[in-house]
């Protein structure tokens, strides 16, 4: 008995849909890669105008 016999079943050669997860969680990982470089970009600028903001009060006590 084959390994992906194991795994997938009997495998029509017409049907096969063990192969179709794979590329279903590659979409994802992508989706989330996307979605948190977006978020983080976000923060970043965000993060970095906080510390502009704090800078500029510290030089004015000094």
């Amino acid at each position: 008995m084959g390994f992906m016999r194991l795994i997938c079943g009997p495998v029509s050669v017409f049907r096969q849909s063990c192969g179709a997860t794979a590329i279903e969680y590659g979409l994802i990982v992508g989706l989330v890669g996307v979605s948190l470089y977006l978020g983080l970009s976000v923060y970043y600028d965000a993060l970095v105008a906080l510390f502009d903001v704090i800078i500029a009060a510290m030089a004015r006590l000094v």
